[in-house]
């Protein structure tokens, strides 16, 4: 093994030690070459170059000191920072400082011992001809090599790029030198553009995209200024040919280098339904978490990960994760540890939110003030074939967590609830409801279990988020979607008319975050979803900017083909986020407060134990039976 080591070092310095020599070498002819031209401009006539003034002996100093400079000072910098195929006009002006700096020492050299010194034109002609030289045997090797490497690969998948800026001619230039792409022509909505070229490649008007789809395979969209309306104008234009569409990263991701240019990524499903994002209001983002010790349970799932990363960065004074999945709580610690650059308090409890001795212990320890409760099963199918098991988890661990955070004198609790609770058709919608409920009810004081075992009332702000479907969720139907695309299709809409709303990740965190700090208690806060998207348009869209087309009627020999299988159990066409009155403005322009007062029956603490002694018997009758009777808006069938 170590000699296969020694042998593979062996080689590999060869290579290194062979084109230094050869760099070496055809510099040493560049400097004789600009010597040379240098004196023989120097003089009157070619004869007086043979001349005693102008022999090489009277001279040899100077020859001697400029290779000498040059090669222990410019060519290894020119060797570990400029190799050829990266060269740039930079480069030009490098070279063009290195060599003044090195005839300068040279000139100083000969004055300080009074040497025999060529005259100044001469200096500056060999000057300038040292630059020319060296830049043009560069270019000329970098465009050989940018050639070659494409000539000798397999053939190149062919691209267009949409934007003729500095974003597009930055990335052709990167293209160029990578060797991964052909570049068939630049696309631009300027048609002053047209007819020009970068780089080579020659500008064309966004009109002829249709005219020429059949040239490439792929979009890249270079226009990372362009705002969400403009950014939908383009996608417009492009969602019809039929091909792959990547975008370059944005300003802000070039500028800070979490990115570069040559980064391409997919549309982003946010593209496609042209959601517009509101920046974070930064007297509330930071307001409910700065310098608090907060608490996320469900740590480990899509929106309680995010809500982590968030709340990371804004200054709490410490973060506990609480989750009962091993490997989950593992990943969220780990990233968020790397992540960890203001050194903040972390820790990780891995614990069922069922459990209030455990809970409670964990808060008092820990001095808890704020929690963020995103624990739930939410899969629909999935909860309404084992409607026991999610009643038990989504319901029990609300309470849990209620009379826990009561007997350690935490300041706020807030529950993160759905848009399935709206009139429930479900069993997991049904137990969000039902989730909301006991938050309720916890608040208008109503029932005997929310006092502290010593007998005082909390002072502990109970509040709820309402909100749709999050974009790149574990429940979502963009995975499910992706997934059925990446294996060829066909993707399976339960219907063709069914509408839901969405928002990225990202976004619901930040709302969330920000409701935490509007809250006063009992409110159920409603985050702004925007309109409703037809699932049938997002498949179509997803498709389409997958670079496939879709398989139907119209197109039999397409890609991709979307079938209709039947609605499941318990799914509802389009889902609402309000149950009654009406929306009321906070603060915050998406986020609003629900205009009803829900009254928390007088038997709701026993219709609670009785719903408690059926999971423990695990009757499903019975189970949906008070599940029914404590949201009476949701009809269980039975």
């Amino acid at each position: 093994m170590k000699k296969l080591f020694w042998i593979k070092n062996y080689i590999k310095n060869f290579r290194l030690s062979r084109n230094l020599l050869l760099e070496v070498l055809t510099d040493s002819f560049l400097i004789f070459a600009a010597l040379k031209i240098s004196f023989y401009f120097s003089v009157v006539s070619v004869s007086r170059i043979f001349s005693s003034n102008y022999s090489i002996e009277n001279y040899l100093w100077f020859y001697i000191l400029s290779f000498v400079i040059i090669f222990l000072i410019a060519i290894p910098i020119n060797f570990n920072s400029n190799k050829p195929i990266y060269f740039s006009s930079l480069n030009i002006y490098v070279f063009a400082f290195r060599n003044f700096l090195t005839l300068l020492t040279v000139f100083l050299f000969g004055s300080i011992l009074n040497l025999n010194q060529p005259s100044i034109d001469t200096y500056l002609t060999f000057w300038f001809l040292l630059t020319i030289f060296f830049s043009i045997y560069r270019v000329l090797v970098r465009d050989f090599l940018i050639n070659f490497k494409n000539l000798s690969k397999k053939k190149l998948s062919r691209i267009a790029i949409f934007g003729a800026g500095d974003a597009g001619s930055q990335l052709c230039r990167s293209i160029k030198n990578s060797g991964e792409y052909e570049i068939v022509c630049f696309f631009d909505d300027n048609h002053l553009l047209e007819g020009k070229r970068i780089y080579g490649v020659k500008i064309l008007s966004s009109n002829k995209i249709e005219k020429m789809k059949r040239e490439f395979d792929k979009v890249f969209l270079a226009i990372p200024s362009l705002n969400l309306r403009a950014k939908r104008d383009v996608l417009n234009k492009l969602q019809d040919i039929g091909v792959s569409v990547f975008q370059v990263p944005t300003i802000e991701e070039i500028i800070t280098g979490k990115n570069q240019i040559l980064d391409l990524k997919p549309i982003s499903i946010s593209d496609l339904l042209g959601r517009k994002s509101v920046k974070p209001y930064f007297n509330l983002y930071g307001k409910g978490v700065d310098n608090q010790n907060v608490c996320v349970i469900g740590a480990g799932g899509s929106i309680g990960g995010e809500l982590c990363f968030q709340i990371a960065a804004l200054n709490p004074n410490k973060l506990l994760l609480i989750d009962n999945s091993e490997p989950s709580l593992y990943s969220i610690n780990s990233e968020l540890r790397k992540l960890n650059k203001k050194k903040i308090i972390i820790k990780t409890y891995l614990g069922d939110a069922k459990d209030e001795n455990f809970l409670q212990q964990i808060f008092k320890e820990e001095n808890i003030e704020v929690i963020f409760h995103a624990a739930a099963y939410k899969h629909v199918p999935l909860v309404e074939e084992n409607p026991v098991i999610g009643v038990y988890n989504n319901v029990f661990s609300t309470i849990s967590i209620a009379k826990a955070a009561i007997e350690a004198d935490v300041k706020k609790v807030l529950l993160i609830s759905t848009d399935k609770a709206v009139r429930p058709s479900n069993v997991m919608g049904a137990s969000k409801r039902l989730s909301e409920l006991v938050f309720k009810s916890f608040y208008q004081n109503s029932s005997k279990f929310i006092l502290k075992e010593n007998g005082n009332k909390s002072r502990t702000i109970f509040t709820m988020v309402r909100f749709g479907n999050v974009l790149g969720s574990s429940g979502s139907v963009v995975p499910l979607f992706l997934k059925q695309i990446s294996e060829g299709g066909p993707i399976t809409l339960t219907d063709n008319n069914m509408y839901r709303y969405f928002m990225s990740i990202q976004e619901a965190a930040q709302l969330v975050i920000q409701s935490i700090a509007l809250a006063s208690g009992g409110e159920v806060f409603i985050l702004d979803m925007g309109k409703p998207v037809k699932i049938l348009f997002l498949a179509e869209q997803m498709i389409k900017f997958s670079g496939l087309t879709i398989k139907n009627k119209q197109n039999p020999n397409g890609d991709i083909e979307i079938i209709t299988i039947g609605s499941r159990p318990g799914e509802k066409l389009s889902e609402e986020l309000l149950i009654k009155g009406e929306f009321v403005k906070t603060d915050h322009p998406l986020i609003y407060r629900e205009d009803v007062d829900n009254k928390i029956p007088k038997d709701f603490s026993g219709l609670l134990n009785s719903l408690e002694e059926s999971i423990k018997r695990n009757n499903k009758i019975s189970t949906l039976k008070y599940l029914s009777k404590l949201v009476p808006e949701w009809d269980s069938k039975l």
